[in-house]
């Protein structure tokens, strides 16, 4: 394989949102919201284009990778901004550490999603380039997901909090369900 500036396994990850389906009637911030994801998705799409656009030209075998939903100790724990996973933490662990009796959680709590931490995605990337020999992007995930509602209880009987959830469904609750089809299966790859 051709080596780019001396790398010998170049890589792209492209985050798991690619396409955005169309939305109708928003108005105000809602357009400048889903134009940033739209531009987000089209960069990343690109990415995935040039990798495929190389390896044809140059013969490089370039990998190009998507990961799940990711969560590590370095990840957003705001309870507002933050990402699920990290944001449950938090919150749930404040709530046990302040003796809340209940915690709010955004939307019905049935979106379903799938996690992979960092590190494994690491031995992912690691162990791609000895496996791979794929021009089509590949899905990095364990094939399994929790509804947040079940996400939540997990957390709670882990850090030992038992109070009851509530449910505000005047909150985004996100996306019903992202699974990644068919990930790459990779020897000791855990959530």
């Amino acid at each position: 394989m051709p080596a780019i500036s001396g790398v010998i396994s170049p890589f792209s990850l492209a985050g798991r949102r690619v396409w955005v389906a169309g939305e109708g009637g928003m108005v105000g911030s809602a357009i400048v919201r889903r134009l940033a994801k739209e531009c987000y998705s089209i960069a990343k799409v690109a990415g995935i284009k040039l990798c495929q656009a190389y390896r044809r030209q140059y013969g490089c075998e370039i990998i190009s990778a998507m990961p799940t939903n990711l969560y590590g100790s370095n990840d957003n724990f705001d309870r507002e901004t933050g990402h699920v996973l990290p944001s449950l933490l938090r919150r749930i662990h404040f709530a046990k550490q302040d003796r809340l009796k209940d915690v709010e959680l955004w939307g019905k709590g049935t979106p379903r999603r799938e996690f992979l931490h960092v590190d494994n995605l690491a031995g992912a990337c690691s162990h791609l380039p000895k496996t791979n020999s794929e021009e089509d992007t590949i899905n990095v995930g364990v094939r399994e997901d929790v509804s947040i509602a079940k996400l939540a209880r997990i957390i709670a009987g882990t850090v030992g909090w038992d109070g009851t959830f509530h449910f505000d469904i005047s909150r985004p609750g996100g996306t019903p369900r992202e699974l990644l089809r068919q990930p790459h299966q990779c020897p000791g790859l855990e959530g």
